[in-house]
């Protein structure tokens, strides 16, 4: 499963570039619309590990016990799917000759959870870091929670001036609203399977 795990993702971000690439060719708009869908495959992965153990303690299955144990993998997958949209940006920054700024300090330091967070992913790593093991993954997890949740938000609440008219008029605010409405449901599991252990009497 792992391999074919990473071989999806990556086949879609390669196809999502060619795609945009084909179709817009290799300019600012066909690179920052590489960056949105190849950002919104990344997420995707993300939930999966963000949500895998709440809903296995809201609902205990052997599909939940599976989540549990293949969010390794997924987490892996989500870095990989998040590099190829880091590949996306370095080309969107070369097209317009711009470098990075200090506004965009928070998701560099996101990318350096990802990275740190996917190179601890091993057994090695959880037995020599310990608990801190435990305190980097959670931090890192919550950090890139918050920077997709905010971005969502802040595309939906907020101004379009830098999303291409392309995506405009395919429906990016109706997009936008289901990315933003997956991140809320996401966090209410998480809260709803935080509450239930804490409540649940011990035996």
């Amino acid at each position: 499963m792992p391999l074919l795990l990473y071989g999806t993702v990556a086949a879609i971000g390669l196809a999502l570039g060619l795609w945009q690439y084909s179709a817009n060719g290799w300019t600012e708009e066909g690179t920052q619309l590489f960056t949105r869908y190849t950002a919104r495959v990344s997420f995707l992965m993300f939930l999966l590990v963000f949500v895998a153990r709440p809903v296995f303690v809201l609902w205990p299955s052997p599909t939940t016990v599976a989540m549990v144990r293949q969010r390794r993998h997924f987490g892996l997958a989500f870095g990989l799917a998040h590099g190829i949209h880091l590949l996306g940006i370095i080309s969107y920054l070369w097209i317009i000759g711009s470098v990075l700024e200090a506004s965009d300090a928070v998701p560099a330091f996101g990318y350096l959870m990802v990275g740190l967070m996917a190179i601890t992913s091993n057994n090695w790593s959880v037995r020599t870091l310990g608990r801190g093991w435990k305190v980097l993954h959670k931090f890192g997890l919550y950090v890139i929670f918050a920077i997709f949740f905010l971005a969502y938000a802040g595309r939906l609440f907020g101004a379009y001036d830098d999303v291409p008219e392309a995506a405009v008029a395919m429906g990016a605010k109706a997009i936008y609203a289901g990315l933003f409405a997956l991140a809320v449901i996401a966090l209410g599991l998480r809260v709803a399977a935080f509450f239930k252990t804490r409540l649940t009497p011990r035996r």
